[in-house]
């Protein structure tokens, strides 16, 4: 990890790694005359170059930035490919511009060989610190802490040289503004080491104590407190932040979102380890409460944990799949979100033990492109496709509130084929291929 992040963190002449251009390209756009009318945590979840005012153009730097991600273009390249595009569009040098906030002309710098310089390693540097997050709570169980070191060099952070040796756990909340980078020019990294390594350090240590100065944004005047050392631009966590979203997204989030970025969304939450943490908390809940998870209607006691665990967005429908559904609300748009219910799971975990996490994440193939067929009352839709030689049987039920919730899931066997086509109620529209 470590020697990744200084190629990429500072020359970027390779690919970035998957987990770095996902989060890239998850990421909405945004408007913004200021880059600080955009809070930091916002760029998690936003593309936008502060005074870019058209869609178009923030399209190109998009586009051009995310080709740098996925082949490891220069810095010179990038240069080279989008200064004379922004020339023909009119957005270089120093241009008179009207401020939407106070209706004010004022002259503000467009595009220039420094602000691409600056754009490009906001960006990339950015990217790369969501995939270094994504990976890091991949690689948890086995490498549980995360040491802050200084980058290599001679030019190294001296303001952020006391957190150098901090090594704490993964999930320690120190890492929610101080995961690197910290700066626009910070080289600040972490490495991830497990217990072996800690311990011949002499154990975790203490957060380094915070030294708070006040800090008020002068264009929206939110004034915010931050540890002496960290740039207000960089004082977040963007792969923790987006994390936190994909959590907490909810029924109709998922139903009013472009359906291009709730798709990426998707995409990027079934692929993340809160999955494989989902899956692991139900199956651990079943092994202490077995006579719960083998009871003829399985529902979980401890409303404390069910709560806590929440459903989980395992599945999107699209297009095909909505147009089949009845519409119970009359609102004239059902709902795409399917639930995991963690009553549901913690039936299947116990009734289907040999499926785990990576079974789940073919949930959404499945259902785009598996046969479908509805049941007499339109309200349940069964699905089939094989994967790998195994077929996989899923059934998705609309309640009266038009919600969406996971039924079942289960792999088939050849000779149980029919069967599993009969109990759809539409056997006619279910074809083995």
């Amino acid at each position: 990890m470590a020697d990744r992040s200084r190629r990429l963190g500072l020359r970027f002449r390779d690919p970035a790694p998957k987990e770095a251009l996902e989060s890239f390209r998850f990421r909405g756009f945004e408007i913004a005359f200021d880059e600080r009318e955009v809070r930091p945590e916002h760029h998690a979840l936003v593309f936008t170059v502060a005074g870019a005012m058209d869609l178009d153009l923030l399209c190109d730097f998009r586009a051009a930035i995310d080709r740098a991600l996925a082949e490891g273009r220069t810095l010179r390249r990038f240069q080279r490919e989008l200064a004379p595009l922004l020339r023909k569009k009119g957005w270089w040098g120093k241009k008179e511009r009207k401020d939407p906030v106070t209706g004010k002309t004022v002259r503000v710098r467009l595009g220039s060989y420094r602000r691409l310089r600056t754009i490009y390693r906001a960006n990339l540097r950015a990217a790369l610190a969501a995939g270094e997050w994504a990976r890091a709570r991949r690689a948890e169980k086995t490498r549980p802490y995360l040491l802050y070191e200084p980058g290599p060099g001679r030019k190294r952070c001296d303001r952020h040289r006391a957190w150098a040796g901090t090594l704490l756990p993964v999930a320690h909340p120190w890492w929610d503004d101080h995961f690197p980078p910290n700066g626009g020019d910070c080289r600040c990294r972490v490495r991830q080491v497990g217990e072996a390594e800690t311990r011949r350090r002499g154990g975790v240590t203490e957060p380094p104590p915070r030294r708070e100065v006040e800090w008020k944004n002068e264009r929206t005047g939110e004034v915010r407190r931050l540890d002496r050392g960290l740039d207000p631009a960089w004082a977040t966590n963007p792969g923790k932040y987006r994390e936190r979203l994909l959590t907490g997204l909810h029924h109709g989030a998922a139903d009013t979102a472009d359906r291009e970025l709730a798709r990426a969304a998707h995409r990027s939450l079934i692929r993340s380890p809160l999955l494989d943490d989902f899956h692991r908390q139900v199956a651990d809940y079943g092994r202490r409460h077995p006579e719960e998870a083998k009871a003829e209607r399985v529902e979980i006691r401890d409303r404390t944990f069910r709560e806590r665990l929440g459903d989980f967005w395992i599945a999107l429908l699209g297009d095909r799949e909505r147009r089949a559904l009845p519409d119970p609300t009359g609102a004239g748009r059902p709902t795409r979100l399917v639930r995991l219910s963690p009553d549901t799971a913690l039936k299947q975990s116990a009734r289907h033990p040999d499926l785990g996490a990576a079974d789940y994440r073919l949930l959404p193939e499945l259902i785009e492109h598996g046969e479908m067929a509805v049941n007499e009352d339109g309200t349940h839709l069964a699905f089939l496709r094989r994967f790998d030689g195994h077929w996989y049987y899923a059934v998705v039920k609309q309640t009266r509130h038009d919600e969406l919730f996971l039924k079942t899931f289960h792999k088939v066997k050849d000779r149980d084929l029919a069967r599993a086509t009969r109990r759809s109620s539409a056997a006619s529209g279910v074809n083995a291929r």
